[in-house]
């Protein structure tokens, strides 16, 4: 590996520099298929859109929990997460 060659090194992408995938309020399909509800964003902080995943609790489907996205649907701030939202989710809630 030639320490001159640029196509050898990894691309770094900064999370302000990804586009945004979260706009509002609503429902939204993670990278693994969940769906999750994002309940705010505020204009504090990074991972500034709060909301929750759903889950099965006692029979219902519910979005239940406190989790937080980067407006670009990143779960962390480095690699990939299952958790990672990949855009608005349509029709009726499924666990």
């Amino acid at each position: 590996m030639s320490s001159n060659s640029k196509s050898e090194l990894p691309a770094v992408v900064l999370l302000q520099d990804l586009p945004v995938v979260v706009t509002g309020p609503g429902d939204y399909l993670t990278r693994s298929g969940k769906r999750v509800q994002i309940r705010e964003i505020s204009g504090k902080g990074t991972f500034n859109a709060k909301g929750a995943v759903y889950r099965e609790f006692r029979g219902r489907t519910v979005a239940r929990g406190y989790d937080i996205w980067h407006p670009s649907g990143c779960y962390r701030a480095v690699g990939e997460h299952g958790l990672d939202i990949v855009g608005p989710a349509g029709g009726q809630v499924a666990a």
